[in-house]
Formats: C-alpha cells, structure tokens, sequence
C-alpha cells in the first residue's frame, strides 16, 4: 500500500445510475481543481468557504466542457480522509467519468488504490482500524441486522469494549512493572490473588467476544442453512419456491442433485444463505458419493439444518416395516403407526447424517414434506404427537450416543423443530419463514458487541492464550518479569487488533480489500 502523501483521484460511485462521484484529497486538491472548475459564481473552489458547493462547468486542457456538475469542498482536518478534499458530482456517462479522471491525473494527481481513502482517515487519526474496517462491511451489508453490527462498530462500539479490556491490562502491567523497578527492596506492589481475580474477569469479556463470533459470522455473510435428506424427498423443489424461482433442476429420477446450489434469501432484517444439496442414500456412483460427503459437510458447517422427508413414503414403509395393514383409521393415523413413524423418522435422520458433527448451537428443522398427500393419512392432532415426540427421540438418542453428534463432544439436547409443509404447492412455506425471522432477527441490537472479522478472532485468541499463561505463571509463583511478559503480550494482540500497533503488511491485507474510491 503506497504512502507518498501525493494527492489522489478516483471515482468513488459504481457502475449504473445518472450521477457519479469522483473524489480528488490531498494538499494539491484546491489547486488541481482550480485548474479545471468553471463556477457559475466566479468563486474558484480553493476561495469557496469549507463545506460548501458550487455549480459549474469542468473545462479540459484542450478547451473542451466535459460536464456541467455540483462541486463540493470539504477542508482538513474535518474531511473524510482529514485532508483537504473535492468531490465532483458529474453525469454518470462512462466518456465523462474517464476524461475527467484523466484529466486530474495529467494535472499531478495519481489513481487512489483501493481503500486507500479509508487508510488515509487512519493514518490521519479520523478512525481507528476496527472502526477502519467496519466501513468496507456496511458497503458490503446487504441485511438490516449486518448493517446494525457494522454502524455499531463504525460508531467507536468495538473500539470502546477493546479499550476498556486494554485498559484494565494497562493497570495489572503498571503494578507489575512497579515490583521491577522496586526488585531489589522485594516489594511486592499487587497481590498475586487479586490479580488472578482481575486476570479471571478479564479473560471472560475475551471468550464472551470470542463466542460471539459465530454469530457474527452469520449476521455478516448470511444465516447458513442446509437443506439435507433422502432423494426425491423435495429438497430442490423447497430451495426453488422458497426463492419462487426455479433455481435448481426438479426431476423425478433420483440422484439428480449432484452438487451444492446456494442462494441468499432476506427475511425479517437477517440474511439467510440456503443451500441445496446431493439426497443422502448409499450409492456405489463416485460422483454422487462426492455430492453426499460435500451435503454432510455442510450439515456439520450450518447454524440450521432443515431435514426434508417425504412423509407420506415413509408412512407407507413404516407400515410394511411393521406389519401393518393400514396406516389409515377413520382418517387418523394411530398412535401405534405414529409411534413406529416416529422411530422410523429419526432412524432416517441419524443414518442420512452418519458421523456428522453438527455445531452445538445448530437448528434442527424436520420438515414433513408432501402434505398434500396426507390429507386423509394424519390429523392435526397426529402431528402435534410427532412433534412433540421427534425431538424428544432425537435428544434421547443423543443422549446416549446412537443419535445426533455435536462438535462439542459433551450431551447437548437437541433444538428441534418439526414442521409439516407441501413444498411444491407452497404450503405452510410463509410459516417457515416467519420461524427463521423470529429465530434470528433478535441477534443483534445496537447495544450488541459482537465481532464478524475473522483477524478480530485471530488477535482475540491470541490474548486470551496469553491471559492463560499469566494466569499459569502467577499459580506458578514464577518471577515477576515472566509473569509482565505474558501480560505484554496480551496488550500487544489487543494492539494489533485495535491498530495501536501495526505493520505495513497489515494495512495491505486490510486495506487492500475495500473498493477503490473508498
């Protein structure tokens, strides 16, 4: 990433609409725009009073008008960058665009490289780097609820919680490093128990925010939810009336899902990404067998898991399982078939599954597909049966090893949701959508600190390592330069998160992934 301290130009607008913007900041943009400016007033932009703007024409070199537009002056070090700074609001014709921006450049400015506005209000102490970083995520949000985490930490919300965790750091390290200056009178200025106390609190808020992450996460990129089952179980069809677009081939032949197919989809203020994948069956073709790895690997991956059933087929074999001549009595299921659906059901789920681990914190949807075919099979009140009574099936199976797994390895009770739908026709479709609303739109609120960024994580984890070991080296009793030398760094990944302390590969990698013109 260049710091030269030349004035830079670049267009700060995407493509498509009637108006662009092209922004010009540094010591020579007054003068460069002096150059070019035609102010219907008279005024020319560097004796234009801060903050204002003009109307007028942009002349070229050669003579010619390129546009009429609105300039707009803004001075140090109360701009953007906190340098002085024109923005030209010209037509969005791609030949305006072009010779303008050419023109600046002629005149001794250079194309700004991407974020390279942003690193500037940085470097210029405008904004600190999570508050920095926070700008390319509310260009990018595209859900009220990704749009409120990113606000809240454009607005000082992560920096406040990172600087009172520091500061409380910065206290622990003054005592220690007091008992240095003092070692050879053995003075021991901070009391080895209250330390681990402190230490103790501290490390909490850092594994608070950890945790937070995989919400985070969620909010920012979209809500993973994988639709998994049998083949011909109806999983494409939910994908493509859930989205009311035919997003993924419907075919009568098994198997015909081969690959993953993901598309977001916005509900409430939260971004779902819902992915179809491969009907889990045993198959000797390897290229169906690739597909049904890569659909458990997104079961293991997703905060929500919708298992799709073909109900009114496993009705009908849970009948021939067991022997029973009807599944159907005065249009009731009985509560003997329900009973052996039940065991059925969840039979299905685990062997589909395998030895997926879920996430601990994941959704488990059982979604009793086909409803129009149920019509005289199963009664509301059958279904209220079967729903009460998978979860409780699942939870016990977990329970005692032969049902779902979780990454956690210790008992989980599973969250589970059974709902009855008719993917095809649309049936109870808005209903499930409202639950995932419902579900997830409480996640965030403008008070919520939680981090998105996977470098946040990084730097977060790394103090928290290091508060263990100050922790382990205070129980140890070790000398009091070991233990301020664990504690330094703890402060220095606080530092490197925050941007108090930083490297120039940092500010690339950072940097580097925002658009140009911001």
């Amino acid at each position: 990433m260049i710091q030269d301290g030349k004035t830079i130009a670049a267009i700060a607008t995407g493509s498509g609409g009637a108006i662009a913007v092209i922004r010009l900041s540094g010591d020579d943009a007054f003068a460069i725009a002096d150059r070019f400016f035609r102010p219907k007033n008279g005024v020319k932009p560097s004796q234009m009073r801060p903050f204002t703007i003009s109307y007028g024409d942009f002349v070229a070199t050669d003579g010619e008008t390129v546009d009429d537009l609105l300039l707009s002056k803004f001075c140090a070090p109360s701009s953007y960058t906190g340098e002085d700074m024109i923005e030209f609001s010209v037509h969005a014709s791609e030949y305006i665009k072009t010779r303008i921006l050419g023109e600046l450049v002629s005149a001794g400015a250079r194309i700004a490289e991407p974020g390279e506005y942003t690193l500037r209000a940085y470097v210029n102490g405008k904004m600190d780097m999570v508050e920095a970083e926070a700008v390319a995520d509310i260009i990018a949000s595209d859900s009220r609820a990704g749009h409120t985490l990113a606000l809240t930490q454009m607005r000082g919300g992560y920096t406040a919680e990172f600087a009172t965790l520091r500061d409380e750091l910065v206290d622990l390290q003054s005592l220690l490093e007091l008992e240095l200056d003092f070692s050879e009178e053995d003075v021991e200025f901070a009391d080895r128990e209250r330390l681990k106390t402190l230490l103790d609190g501290i490390d909490t808020k850092v594994v608070s925010l950890m945790s937070s992450y995989s919400g985070g996460s969620a909010i920012k990129n979209g809500v993973p939810v994988a639709i998994i089952g049998a083949p011909n179980s109806g999983k494409s069809t939910l994908l493509n009336s859930l989205l009311n677009e035919d997003r993924a081939i419907v075919s009568p032949v098994a198997g015909t899902t081969r690959d993953s197919i993901e598309e977001t989809l916005l509900l409430g203020n939260v971004m779902f990404r819902f992915i179809d994948t491969a009907g889990v069956r045993s198959t000797d073709d390897p290229l169906e067998a690739i597909g049904i790895d890569r659909a458990r690997k997104k079961a293991a991956d997703a905060r929500v898991v919708l298992f799709v059933v073909d109900t009114y087929e496993l009705i009908a074999r849970t009948a021939e399982h067991n022997g029973v001549s009807s599944c159907e009595k005065d249009g009731i299921l009985s509560d003997n078939v329900s009973k052996m659906f039940t065991t059925e059901l969840t039979e299905l789920i685990v062997d589909a599954l395998g030895d997926v681990e879920l996430r601990e914190d994941v959704h488990f949807v059982v979604l009793l597909n086909k409803s129009d075919m149920l019509t005289r099979k199963i009664s509301d009140t059958m279904l209220d049966a079967l729903t009460a009574r998978i979860p409780e099936r699942l939870a016990k199976m977990s329970a005692d090893g032969t049902g779902l797994c979780f990454e956690s390895g210790v008992e989980v009770r599973p969250d589970v949701t059974v709902m009855s739908i008719c993917a095809k026709e649309r049936t109870a479709l808005g209903t499930l959508c409202r639950h995932f609303s419902d579900k997830f739109s409480g996640m965030v609120t403008t008070e919520s600190v939680i981090i998105t960024s996977t470098r946040h994580l990084e730097q977060l984890t790394h103090t928290h390592n290091a508060l263990v070991s100050t922790r382990r080296a205070l129980t140890d009793n070790l000398p009091t330069d070991l233990v301020s030398s664990e504690l330094r760094t703890a402060l220095h990944h606080l530092g490197l998160l925050t941007g108090e302390i930083t490297t120039q590969d940092i500010l690339s990698n950072i940097f580097g992934k925002f658009c140009i013109g911001k």
